[in-house]
């Protein structure tokens, strides 16, 4: 199984029927997690560095200063680096979706 900086799996085993709540909207719970299927193909198609900044700041909702001190470089480096990598990522998921699709 893939996993990110520090070990992060980015793949979920976990059992998508099980993850649907047993009261609220089913449809809803069912696009969420397709949702959460297309950005885990999407980032898998990333190169390691990219995938893990993108999974340490907008999945594991790790600090900035986190960042850097996982990653051992600088704070401005963590920055410049994410929005590289949101850039890329946003060429990927449209590459593979289409502007507007899947959104």
């Amino acid at each position: 199984m893939p996993t990110g900086a520090g070990g992060l799996d980015i793949e979920d085993d976990t059992d998508p029927l099980a993850m649907i709540a047993a009261e609220g909207d089913p449809e809803q719970d069912l696009m969420r997690l397709s949702e959460a299927e297309a950005v885990r193909r999407v980032l898998m198609t990333l190169e390691e560095p990219v995938r893990a900044i993108l999974v340490l700041r907008d999945l594991e909702d790790c600090s900035y200063r986190d960042i850097a001190e996982i990653l051992d470089v600088p704070l401005g480096t963590v920055m410049s680096r994410l929005a590289r990598a949101r850039k890329r990522f946003e060429v990927a998921w449209i590459a593979a979706f289409g502007e507007g699709e899947g959104q």
